[in-house]
């Protein structure tokens, strides 16, 4: 009977993924009559034409409003919209342009061609950056040539109400709950779509009791703390949170949904069990653009493993599982900005975290601080099995190394006593 289940589920699933579910269920709620829009406008920064089709709806929404009159002017900027939050190249960044090249709008998108044109394929950094500076000029053109007449049009009231709507809070009875993707420690993650919209996310479910129980707590605050602050700065290679609320039983966490499976399963899935070093190195360069985001924000993440990065539909590589990330604090002492304890996941761990333990004469070592330096230790790790199929510093791995092999920068050969933690050996290895 469970195996009829759960193929009906995964088809249930599979078919909203693909879109042939019903959509949406339910209408969006609606403001009570005389709700006060003009205060409303003023508290969310909706009095622009640049703030209204600055955000994705306002701009889908002025694409209607002029495709109904024949004017295709706004589509373009619907299609820059969605390049830039995603993975910018030159290569979509083209195909984009050009499909509406002939297109009369707002600015000159031949010039843009050629500019995109005249950029190095890989310089990735600068063609976001102009897509983006060209995306704020689409937007400036178009409010100074539409927002008047737009905002005279039932796509206004309709922006504004839609808007309105998708600001509440989201409850259970919102959800419409598909299978479930994968359990963690204190529940399931499952596949969901948001009742009025038909968007697909995923849910992650937490009990409240185990959370008590576990005396986890100040982590599930500090990960929806972090997740949050993603929400609000949100990047690719990172998961962030676009709901959240709570029951009596659960915590509800609303996440983006990431259908490619984890790297995890990916490397068993290889043959020896390992990427070639292209796959290797493309996923590396995307955990890597993550965690730097994360140290922007003053964060480390701590937990760094193939089990932790999972992979979108179209293959890109995005940081999942923040439970264990951690605010950098700043030393009263040196005024840098560290962290003290332990945290990951054994064979990831970086040199500092086993740092502290006792001497041989049972004297109590000293923990050293570590910084966002460390993620890229754990980085490497897991670099170094997506090449040769294992972890290099798991108690069974290490057997695979010869001592005279092991060496620091200086190409000394490092000895390493067992049931010690040597403080100042680990420092050497580490530098």
């Amino acid at each position: 009977m469970d195996d009829i289940q759960n193929c009906v589920q995964d088809a249930v699933y599979g078919d909203a993924l693909e879109g042939g579910a019903p959509k949406p269920r339910e209408r969006l709620p609606t403001p009570s009559d005389g709700f006060d829009f003009e205060k409303y406008k003023k508290d969310n920064k909706l009095t622009t034409g640049e703030q209204i089709f600055g955000c994705p709806l306002g701009g889908y929404l002025l694409n209607k409003y002029l495709t109904k009159k024949g004017d295709r002017a706004a589509e373009v900027i619907v299609a820059v919209d969605e390049l830039i939050g995603g993975h910018v190249t030159k290569e979509k960044s083209l195909e984009v342009l050009n499909k509406h090249v002939e297109t009369k709008t707002v600015v000159d998108i031949k010039k843009m061609v050629k500019a995109v044109e005249a950029m190095e394929d890989f310089d990735f950094k600068k063609i976001s950056k102009y897509m983006r500076k060209s995306y704020k000029d689409l937007i400036a053109k178009a409010s100074s040539t539409y927002y008047k007449e737009f905002e005279a049009s039932p796509e206004y009231t309709r922006f504004l109400n839609v808007h309105w709507a998708l600001a509440q809070p989201l409850s259970l009875s919102n959800i419409v709950q598909y299978r479930d993707l994968g359990r963690g420690a204190f529940g399931a993650v499952a596949g969901c779509g948001i009742s009025f919209t038909g968007q697909m996310f995923a849910i992650k479910i937490m009990n409240r009791k185990q959370i008590k129980g576990k005396k986890a707590l100040k982590l599930t605050i500090s990960e929806k703390n972090v997740l949050a602050a993603l929400g609000d700065n949100p990047t690719p290679f990172c998961i962030f949170l676009r709901h959240s609320f709570f029951d009596k039983d659960h915590l509800y966490f609303i996440l983006p949904l990431l259908s490619g499976g984890d790297l995890s399963f990916h490397l068993k899935e290889a043959e020896d069990r390992k990427f070639s070093p292209a796959r290797a190195q493309f996923y590396t360069i995307e955990v890597a653009k993550g965690l730097m985001h994360l140290h922007t924000m003053g964060f480390v993440y701590r937990d760094m493993k193939p089990e932790n990065v999972l992979l979108s539909e179209t293959g890109h590589a995005c940081i999942s599982d923040l439970g264990l990330a951690a605010k950098l604090r700043k030393s009263k002492s040196t005024g840098e900005y560290i962290l003290k304890g332990r945290a990951g996941t054994p064979g990831y761990w970086p040199p500092e975290m086993l740092s502290g333990g006792t001497d041989e004469n049972g004297k109590k070592l000293e923990k050293e601080p570590y910084d966002k330096t460390t993620d890229f230790w754990s980085l490497a790790c897991m670099l170094y099995e997506m090449l040769s199929g294992y972890c290099p510093f798991t108690p069974l791995n290490t057997k695979r190394f010869k001592a005279e092999s092991v060496k620091n920068l200086e190409g000394e050969v490092v000895a390493f006593e067992s049931g010690r933690r040597e403080s100042g050996c680990v420092r050497r290895v580490h530098r």
